[in-house]
Parts: structure tokens; sequence; C-alpha cells
């Protein structure tokens, strides 16, 4: 029964142009994009340099090897990229919570009349929710790696672990977005794409220096703030591997997962009232 339900939510989301295009070709779009105005300028200096005389090959090794630092030092440009995707699929959460609410959607009458009960429903749409993002990332993974060349290393079971909380974490957020029924889905959505926007920004999106200056001048913010923590622990796996401070960045994590469970479920409890 649970994974009959489960089936019939994935389906429901996969029909939907709107989530089709957010998780999936926007991820893919802004990965193309920054990785052609980071690099593809570099890529077409080289090619230019190729066909220079012999005493000018010297440089152009230099600039290659000059190329490839700068491509290991841009690689956190794409880790962010991967967190924050985790965090604009909560557009499904958005959608998702709405046939729950009562403020938010007719349609919650009968959800709440069913013969199932309103914690099982929603399990079942946060599973549903957490698959379908985590195929979505998956499918981004495969372009930056295949597709874009980028390194990207880590044991994979660290990845799994970062990936999979950020994308609860994303899910949990578009729950709660979605449980005010005063907004439209509109505005929802535009709110967690600011939060989620604003967050990978400060966690080095634009710039990495501000990543390591939120780091140095704000260090528990950095630990208790979900979207910097899951990409300090991305960086952290990538750079040094699974030490000591990627385990308190899980945990951290873990945290402020259990308490995103705890608000959705009294905010699911209130809105039946």
């Amino acid at each position: 029964m649970f994974i009959r339900l489960i089936k019939i939510r994935l389906g429901m989301l996969i029909r939907q142009k709107e989530v089709l295009f957010w998780s999936i070709i926007f991820p893919i779009f802004l990965s193309g994009f920054l990785y052609l105005s980071a690099m593809g300028g570099n890529k077409a200096q080289t090619a230019i340099s190729s066909e220079l005389q012999i005493q000018e090959n010297v440089l152009y090794v230099e600039k290659v090897f000059k190329d490839v630092q700068e491509i290991e030092h841009n690689r956190l440009y794409f880790l962010t990229i991967i967190i924050l995707m985790c965090y604009i699929t909560g557009f499904t959460g958005i959608q998702e919570i709405e046939a729950y609410s009562l403020k938010a959607s007719a349609k919650a009458v009968r959800h709440i009349l069913a013969p199932i009960s309103m914690a099982y429903q929603t399990l079942n749409s946060l599973c549903a929710c957490w698959l379908f993002s985590m195929g979505c990332i998956g499918i981004l993974l495969i372009h930056i790696r295949g597709i874009l060349s980028i390194t990207l290393s880590g044991n994979i079971m660290g990845w799994l672990l970062v990936i999979g909380l950020g994308t609860l974490s994303g899910i949990l957020c578009g729950m709660i977005m979605g449980n005010n029924g005063r907004c439209k889905r509109a505005t929802k959505q535009g709110l967690m794409a600011v939060f989620a926007v604003g967050s990978c920004i400060l966690g080095g999106l634009v710039n990495p220096s501000i990543k390591f200056q939120m780091d140095y001048n704000f260090p528990v913010l950095s630990k208790i703030y979900p979207p910097l923590a899951l990409i300090d622990a991305l960086h952290t796996l990538n750079t040094y591997g699974m030490t000591q401070r990627f385990y308190k960045d899980i945990l951290a994590i873990i945290l402020m997962n259990a308490i995103g469970i705890g608000i959705l479920s009294f905010l699911l409890r209130r809105n039946r009232l």
C-alpha cells in the first residue's frame, strides 16, 4: 500500500512541467552557464595560444596548468549549485503540502476525511518528493561530471549522506512554507528561491571567499544554518575527506531536520483544527 501510493505521487510529480523545469532543466542550464562563463574563455585562450611560436609554448603550458588550478578552485561553485538544487526541489514540497492544508487547497478536505491517517499521507508525500528530488540531483551530477568534466571527489557514502539530508532539508522547508494559506503558490516559491539563492551566495556561489569569511567571522552560523552546513560538509568531503569536521556538519544538519519535522507536524495539526 505504501509503495503503491509513492508510485502514484511520483507519477503526479513527473507529469508536472513546472516541477520538471525547476528540478531538472534549470540546474542543468545554471551549471552549463557557469561553466561557459567561468572556464569557456580560458579554453578559448589556450586554443589560440597553441598556434603561437615555439617561444610562447612555454607560456602556453603554464597557462594550461593555471587553468587546471582555476578549475579546481572553481569546484566550489558547482558544489554550491548542488546544494542550491537541494533547496530548489523544495518547490515539490510546497506543492505537495498544499493538498493537506485547508487554508491553501479545497482538496484538503478529501485527504482529511480519507480513511488513511494524516501522518501516513504526509510521510508518503515526503518520501515521494525525496525520491524524485534525489533522482533529479543524480541527473545534475551526471551532467557536471560526465558532460562538463568537473572533478568531484570524496567517498560515495558521504555524497549520499549530504545530498540525502540536504534534499530532506529542502523539502521540509518547502512544506513549512507551503502551510501558509494566505500566500499564493508563486509567492511561496519566490520566497523559497530567495532563501535558497541567498543562502548559497553566503556559501560561495558568487565568490568562494565569501564562504571562508563566513566561516571566520560567523563560525556558529556556519554550523547551525542548514544550507551553510551542507555546503561546508560537501566542501570538506571533497577537500579533506570524511573528517571530524564533516561529521559535525552532518550532526548539525540531522538536528535541524529533526526540528523541521517537529515544526511541520505542529503546523499540520493546527491546520486541521
